[in-house]
């Protein structure tokens, strides 16, 4: 087997990003938790402080440190967005039912995951390597791959397919191939 060129990764890479946007990002917020004593704003919010909302308020607030542009400042409100609409659905409905549903779109997410990467790919997921690294910078990557498609950080996007290109023939060298 020969290494992928750039565009393959390309065209494997979409399905793979769509996987995570898709796969990735449901089990967060679909996540729910017993609240704890809320302040006002984040009940107004339907922020409650539980699992999700204190997953989603950390990722708002560490991408844009991490990624101090478009991408950082817009991610975190559509992941506290998610959250949101994730607690205001769970009070209206049976919380048994809700947490099966939750918990079997997290199985599911995570089978299709590993399809994804195994099919599309041929590689392990990174989270075999480091599951809190592949956990909190998959739903960033998957949005800088959206922002890209839009045609934001075009420059980036050569750097990365050529960065990309040259680890590839890299790992396959190792493998032999």
């Amino acid at each position: 087997m020969r290494a992928p060129s750039p565009g393959h990764w390309s065209s494997t890479g979409k399905i793979t990003a769509l996987f995570q946007v898709l796969v990735i990002d449901p089990p967060i917020q679909g996540t729910n938790t017993s609240a704890l004593r809320t302040p006002g704003l984040l009940s107004r919010l339907n922020l409650p402080l539980n699992f999700t909302s204190i997953a989603s308020l950390n990722y708002a607030i560490l991408y844009p440190i991490i990624s101090p542009n478009i991408v950082g400042f817009t991610l975190g409100p559509l992941i506290l967005g998610g959250a949101a609409l994730a607690n205001r659905l769970v009070p209206n409905y049976d919380r048994t039912k809700v947490n099966s549903i939750a918990a079997a779109v997290h199985v599911i997410s995570w089978i299709l995951q590993f399809i994804g990467h195994g099919k599309y790919e041929g590689r392990k997921p990174a989270l075999l390597d480091n599951l809190v690294q592949a956990l909190f910078l998959a739903p960033l990557f998957v949005w800088y791959e959206i922002l890209f498609k839009l045609g934001f950080y075009k420059n980036l996007k050569k750097e990365v397919d050529s960065g990309i290109a040259v680890e590839l023939a890299k790992l396959n060298a190792k493998k032999g191939l």
